[in-house]
């Protein structure tokens, strides 16, 4: 058995004579394998005849490559609960006061997490301090520093041996917590993080996606179910609810992971897709649930003198409007009236080419 990373194993680093024998390995298997995609991981799968288990609890790349392979086992987040795996992670949303600056709503993070950090629940927890870039980690140092909790900041700029050391102390309980700039997400398991002070949102939805799901994860030692604090304001706090939504549209069980953040959506989702069902079945490939039309509406006036009473009042569709037809220079999809009969809904597709395709560009 060889354990290694690809920057030490990967073929890309070795010349032609000295890469290892293409059939060294029965079975190759990879880990983090969402990056799998990328050239030094894919030259390892790319070389060596035997077979390869690719495994990831982060199946989507933020580039939307798709990962080699085919999946063969997907573990499922409501198993996950089931079993005990995940528990709930408690979101704590702090009122912010029209006019407040940042620093006034950092206070009030720092407020709640301290109070927390002294309660006979969280007296074995340990926090993680989400901050942007190091001039900001240190402004929170000092914050936490006025409030009585004394943790150090951590990021890519100190070197190894000092982010080695930090990283033992905190696993050793030295430190009640650290500052935090872009590590600590991806690979990192901390049973005793169970509070994330989150002053400040990630570039993107996965590392804030894998930082919630790291809260949720149970620990035997450590029971007490964590916490996320934050601040509605109107930065970081949409962020978070976009990196929810995004997992709840992967996986309706996620609400159930981070509750109250994103009940409006659920609640406006679940009543759409009950509207959906309500018409008519769709014979094709069309989800009408998954529909999102546009907010445009026209307004026609009929005069109260002139009788009209539409065909699919009475239920039916005029044959002008049957799947197949044309209708407003499109091929429609779907045509069906709700039980009431009082809307019909009818679904267009085209075909369109690129602007920047020559005409003679050949379609497979």
């Amino acid at each position: 058995m060889v354990v290694g990373i690809p920057a030490s194993i990967s073929p890309v680093h070795f010349s032609e004579g000295e890469r290892p024998p293409a059939d060294l390995f029965d079975l190759v298997i990879v880990d983090e394998a969402h990056h799998a995609p990328a050239a030094t991981w894919l030259a390892i799968l790319d070389h060596f005849e035997g077979r390869s288990l690719l495994l990831t609890a982060t199946p989507h790349r933020r580039d939307r490559r798709r990962l080699p392979g085919k999946l063969v086992y997907y573990f499922p987040l409501r198993q996950a609960l089931d079993e005990g795996l995940y528990q709930p992670v408690t979101p704590q949303i702090l009122a912010v006061p029209d006019g407040a600056s940042r620093q006034q709503i950092d206070s009030l993070i720092v407020d709640e997490v301290v109070t927390l950090l002294a309660t006979a629940e969280h007296a074995t927890s340990q926090m993680l301090v989400r901050a942007s870039s190091r001039q900001r980690a240190h402004e929170l140092e000092a914050a936490y520093a006025a409030a009585g909790q004394q943790i150090p900041v951590l990021h890519s700029g100190l070197g190894r041996v000092r982010q080695s050391e930090l990283i033992r102390e905190l696993r050793e309980g030295v430190h009640r917590g650290i500052v935090m700039v872009g590590m600590l997400v991806e690979g990192f398991d901390l049973p005793s993080l169970r509070i994330v002070a989150y002053h400040d949102k990630h570039k993107s939805l996965e590392p804030t996606a894998q930082l919630i799901g790291r809260l949720a994860r149970v620990s035997t030692q450590f029971p007490q179910s964590s916490v996320l604090v934050t601040a509605r304001d109107i930065d970081v706090y949409p962020h978070l609810e976009g990196a929810v939504r995004s997992l709840y549209l992967e996986d309706r069980d996620w609400v159930n992971v981070l509750p109250g953040v994103i009940d409006g959506f659920v609640e406006d989702d679940v009543n759409n897709a009950e509207y959906a069902r309500s018409f008519e079945p769709s014979p094709g490939q069309i989800d009408l649930a998954h529909i999102c039309p546009l907010r445009r509406a026209r307004i026609f006036e009929i005069r109260t003198d002139a009788p009209w009473t539409p065909a699919f009042a009475m239920g039916e569709l005029p044959d002008e409007l049957a799947v197949g037809e044309q209708f407003a220079g499109k091929r429609i999809l779907y045509s069906g009236t709700n039980p009431g009969h009082t809307t019909v809904l009818i679904v267009t597709g085209e075909r369109s080419r690129p602007r920047w395709t020559s005409p003679d560009s050949s379609w497979g």
